[in-house]
C-alpha cells in the first residue's frame, strides 16, 4: 500500500548523502529546470524525515529526486518560484534504506526509444507548438528540436525499420535530405545489397543536386541563389553542411550572368575576343598558345607593398600549421592581393592584344579566373598569322592540310620522351610537379593534369565507428 504524498516546502529539502547518483547528478538540469517550470512537477519526490536537533521546522532528506531537487532550487534561486514552495514528496520512514529506495528509482528505469522521443515532438507541433516554444519548455536548443521534427518527417516505413532495428539512426538522418517518401523507400526497399551506409544513401538522395561545396555554388552563394527563386537543401545534422543546390540549371545561369558582369573590365582592355567558360580545366586551356609579353619591374613602392603582404602571409600560414584556422579568409585576400601585385608585371602589346583573347572562367574553390593573352589555334606568340592550312599543305604536300595521325602519334611520344628525361635531371623540379599531381587529385577531383598519379584517402570513421576511440587517431588529429 503506497502512502498519499505529502506537500513539502521546498526550503525543508536537502538531497540525501545516501542517494546513490553521484556521476553527473547535475547534468542536464537546466533542461529539468525549464521541464518543471513550464509543465510543473510531475513526479514526486521519496524522502525520509532527519531528527529534529532543536530545529524549529522539520527537515527531510530526498533519497530519490536529487535532480528534481535540483532543478527546483535553480528555479527558486533565479526567483522562477518562491524557496517555500511545496513540494509532493512521499514519505519513506521505516522499511528499506535510503540507498536501496535511491537505487530502485534510478536502476529500473528504461529510457524511451529515440523514435519515441520525436514522434512526441512532432505530436507537439501539430499542437500548434512552435520550435522555440518547444524548446523553451524542455529546456533544450531549437537546433535539437528541428533535427528531431526533421526525423519524424522520414518515410513511416522508415521509421518502422529503425525501430525494428533494421537501420541505424545515422541512416535515418541521412534520409531526411529529401521530403519525398517514395524516393526515401525506394533508395531503401529496393537496394541491391545488404548494407547501405549513410553516406551512399546521402549522394543517392542528392545525385541531380549541386553541393555547396562545388565551385559554381561558391561562387554564386546561397543568399543570391535563393533570391532567384533556388532551393538549398540543407543537413541539419551536418553543422558543416553547405547545403545542396536543388536546381543546376538556374545555377549554371546565375554563375554565367556573375561571370558577365565581373568581367566587363576586361572586355575594355582592347582584346580581340573574350569567351566566358564556367569550366576551363588544363586541357582545355592547353590547346592554346600564348601571346609574346612584356615584363615590366615592381614600383618600389609596390616592392615594399609585396613585402608587407608576403610576411603577414607567412605568419598566417605558420599559425595554420600549429593548428590555428581562423585566419582562412585573410589568407585568401592575402593571395589574391600577391596575386593582383605579381600580375602587374605582366602586360601585353596592342600589337598581341589584337591578335589574342581572354577566358573568363572559375577557379577550384569558386574564385574568378582570368587568363589573358590566350591565342586560338593557328596564331604565334608575336601576334602574327602562321601560314593558313592550305600554305601548310601545299609545303607538306598533305592534301588534309595536316599530319597524318601516326606521324602525331610518334611526335607526341618523342616529346613526352624528352621531358621525362628533363624530370630525371632535375629532382627538385619533379618533386614539385608530383605534390601538386598528388595534391590536386585530393583537393581537386576531377582536376586535369599532364601527369597520371593517382592518389587516395578512406575514411576509416566511415568504415568502424570504433575509430574515433582510437589513440593512433586522437595523436594523428
Amino acid at each position: 500500500m503506497t502512502s498519499k504524498p505529502k506537500m513539502i516546502p521546498l526550503c525543508q529539502l536537502r538531497r540525501s548523502k545516501q542517494n546513490v547518483r553521484k556521476t553527473d547528478r547535475l547534468a542536464d538540469i537546466e533542461q529539468l529546470a525549464a521541464n518543471i517550470q513550464a509543465n510543473g512537477l510531475l513526479e514526486n519526490l521519496v524522502v525520509q524525515p532527519v531528527q529534529a536537533n532543536g530545529r524549529e521546522h522539520p527537515v527531510y532528506d530526498v533519497v530519490a529526486g536529487g535532480r528534481r531537487l535540483a532543478a527546483l532550487k535553480l528555479l527558486a534561486k533565479r526567483n522562477r518560484i518562491d524557496r517555500d514552495t511545496p513540494v509532493p514528496c512521499l514519505i519513506k520512514s521505516n522499511g528499506a534504506s535510503a540507498t536501496e529506495i535511491s537505487l530502485s528509482e534510478n536502476f529500473i528505469r528504461v529510457p524511451p526509444h529515440p523514435a519515441d522521443q520525436f514522434e512526441a515532438f512532432a505530436e507537439l507541433a501539430r499542437q500548434k507548438l512552435s520550435i522555440p516554444d518547444i524548446a523553451g519548455r524542455f529546456g533544450i536548443s531549437e537546433t535539437f528540436v528541428a533535427q528531431r521534427l526533421k526525423l519524424a518527417s522520414v518515410s513511416p516505413r522508415l521509421i518502422a525499420e529503425y525501430r525494428a532495428g533494421a537501420t541505424t539512426l545515422d541512416q535515418l538522418t541521412a534520409f531526411t535530405l529529401s521530403d519525398s517518401h517514395p524516393l526515401q523507400e525506394e533508395i531503401w526497399f529496393e537496394r541491391g545489397f545488404p548494407e547501405m551506409p549513410a553516406h551512399a544513401i546521402r549522394r543517392l538522395l542528392t545525385s541531380t543536386q549541386v553541393p555547396g561545396s562545388d565551385p559554381r555554388a561558391r561562387f554564386v552563394g546561397a543568399k543570391a541563389y535563393e533570391a532567384a527563386g533556388g532551393i538549398v537543401v540543407r543537413d541539419l545534422f551536418d553543422a558543416e553542411d553547405d547545403g545542396y543546390f536543388s536546381d543546376s540549371q538556374l545555377l549554371d545561369r546565375l554563375v554565367h550572368e556573375k561571370l558577365a558582369q565581373e568581367a566587363q573590365d576586361v572586355l575594355q582592355e582592347g582584346w580581340q575576343w573574350m569567351e566566358i567558360l564556367a569550366d576551363a580545366d588544363l586541357s582545355l586551356l592547353s590547346r592554346f598558345g600564348r601571346a609574346e609579353t612584356v615584363q615590366t619591374e615592381m614600383s618600389e613602392a609596390e616592392q615594399s607593398q609585396l613585402s608587407k603582404l608576403a610576411e603577414r602571409y607567412d605568419e598566417l600560414v605558420a599559425a595554420l600549421e600549429e593548428g590555428d584556422d581562423t585566419h582562412g579568409a585573410e589568407i585568401d585576400r592575402l593571395s589574391e592581393e600577391m596575386a593582383a601585385l605579381e600580375g602587374r608585371t605582366v602586360s601585353w602589346s596592342a600589337e598581341a592584344k589584337a591578335q589574342a583573347g581572354v577566358i573568363v572562367t572559375l577557379g577550384h574553390s569558386g574564385e574568378i579566373e582570368i587568363h589573358r593573352g590566350l591565342l586560338k589555334l593557328g596564331q604565334h606568340g608575336n601576334g602574327g598569322l602562321q601560314e593558313d592550312a592550305a600554305k601548310r599543305s601545299k609545303k607538306s604536300g598533305n592534301g588534309k592540310g595536316s599530319y597524318p595521325d601516326a606521324v602525331l602519334l610518334d611526335l607526341s611520344a618523342h616529346r613526352t620522351a624528352a621531358l621525362r628525361e628533363l624530370m630525371a635531371q632535375q629532382p627538385e623540379i619533379a618533386k614539385l610537379a608530383l605534390l601538386h599531381a598528388l595534391v590536386s587529385r585530393l583537393f581537386y577531383p576531377g582536376a586535369a593534369g599532364c601527369l597520371c598519379i593517382h592518389a587516395s584517402h578512406t575514411d576509416l570513421d566511415r568504415a568502424v565507428e570504433s575509430i574515433a576511440e582510437s589513440k593512433a587517431v586522437q595523436a594523428l588529429a
